[in-house]
């Protein structure tokens, strides 16, 4: 009988245990699947030398109000030059006011940070969409086959209240590839 109940015991133990587990696997797994607002870095190709143009995109879950979002790029000065933001289509379409400005280099660090900030007309909530599109100059002797990581921080904002953060808040990076041909362009429909 004492086997039994130790053995019991330490099946209990371990269904406890096992249980444990996975209900925390649950949670980790709803956690990642909640909604949340994202702010996102796009990708582009383009040739030493040449301008390219990647957008800021926001991604506003369900429910929330945005009056606001506060992001900085950082990326390596030595391959990339910024040279200007231009507001997106959504922020064009909503007249939200997007800046950008480029902190002064630290000579010590090889890269530089732009700060966007974009905000929507008073009481309106951004949208969806493209909020800028940062231009930069790829260096003439960046090495081709080269990914130049745009590396991306964000906080949101709510609505008629600039100090009242929207959480959560998730980033994905951008980047540009360096490539030796120019990007093609044609019409797919034309061609065929």
């Amino acid at each position: 009988m004492r086997w039994a109940r130790g053995f019991h015991t330490a099946v209990a133990a371990g269904t406890t245990a096992l249980i444990l587990a996975a209900t925390t696997a649950a949670l980790s797994a709803a956690m990642q699947d909640a909604p949340v607002t994202r702010v996102k870095l796009g990708f582009d190709n383009e040739t030493p030398g040449k301008e390219v143009a990647i957008a800021l995109l926001l991604d506003v879950t369900t429910g929330a109000e945005v009056g606001s979002t506060i992001a900085e790029v950082s990326f390596p000065r030595k391959l990339l030059t910024f040279q200007q933001i231009k507001p997106g289509v959504i922020a064009q379409a909503e007249g939200a006011e997007v800046r950008g400005v480029l902190k002064k280099d630290d000579p010590a660090k090889d890269i530089s940070v732009i700060t966007i900030t974009a905000t929507a007309k008073k009481g309106s909530s951004l949208s969806t969409g493209a909020l800028a599109d940062l231009v930069f100059k790829i260096a003439g002797d960046a090495p081709v086959g080269e990914t130049v990581d745009l590396n991306l921080s964000a906080k949101a904002f709510a609505v008629g209240d600039a100090s009242r953060p929207v959480t959560p808040v998730a980033v994905e990076d951008g980047a540009i590839r360096v490539t030796k041909f120019a990007p093609d362009s044609t019409c797919y429909f034309y061609m065929h």
